[in-house]
């Protein structure tokens, strides 16, 4: 890849999306390998949206919310109680 960032310093748009890959391909393997928190953090990034490798999904959110939260992960368990209302709501 050529140089990753602008002249002002600013990431690249090209890099961003290829972090942003990156990121979400090695947080989904550790996440499947059973890794509460890259499976609470796939729930925030579908969740929030709003990247090249993600975009948003509550449907997916909860999925990986309710993974981590089914292990005892305090923050998914909190996350998926709020996603819940939401998704009522909607």
């Amino acid at each position: 890849m050529d140089d990753p960032f602008n002249a002002d310093g600013s990431m690249s748009e090209t890099a961003r999306i290829v972090f942003d890959t990156d990121d979400y391909l090695a947080a989904l393997s550790q996440a499947k390998a059973g890794d509460v928190d890259a499976q609470y953090q796939l729930g925030l990034w579908y969740h929030e949206g709003g990247n090249e490798a993600v975009e948003h999904d509550n449907a997916k959110a909860a999925e990986w919310f309710t993974k981590a939260a089914d292990h005892g992960h305090a923050d998914a368990q909190e996350a998926l109680a709020k996603l819940k209302g939401i998704r009522k709501e909607e």
